[in-house]
């Protein structure tokens, strides 16, 4: 990770599937083109399929969902640090962004912990409340 110099936000680096990451220079910067309330709802969604998937320990692809829908909840935290907001506000999105990965890393482990993916994923509901409890 790399953080700007002008907001001391961390960003992410970016995981790319091919092995040409970033060269696309005639792209313009990110704007956000929803309100938060937009994201918020996939937020929930995606926090929901999580959850089912942790509690569902007899499912075939318990850890791959578990993964794919910490990355969704990781990436939409990622596209709130770049909304015109408190910097508070950016920094909460950022926190999240991290736990979010950090979860789905560790559903990815060679031999994944269910007491460290029970931890993750209540550490990200914290991190979820610790915004919405805010006045942001």
């Amino acid at each position: 990770m790399t953080s700007t110099p002008s907001s001391g936000i961390t960003e992410p680096t970016a995981r790319q599937e091919g092995d040409k990451a970033n060269e696309h220079p005639e792209r313009k910067p990110f704007q956000p083109v929803v309100e938060v309330s937009s994201l918020m709802a996939g937020h929930g969604l995606a926090f929901g399929k999580v959850g089912d998937a942790l509690s569902n320990k007899e499912a075939e692809h318990r850890l791959k969902e578990i993964g794919k829908w910490s990355d969704v909840v990781a990436e939409l935290s990622n596209v709130h640090t770049r909304y015109d907001r408190e910097r508070a506000y950016l920094e909460m999105a950022a926190a999240t962004r991290t736990i979010a990965l950090e979860l789905a890393g560790a559903a990815r482990a060679a031999t994944p912990d269910e007491a460290a993916l029970e931890t993750l994923f209540k550490k990200l509901d914290r991190s979820c409340e610790a915004c919405h409890d805010s006045d942001y």
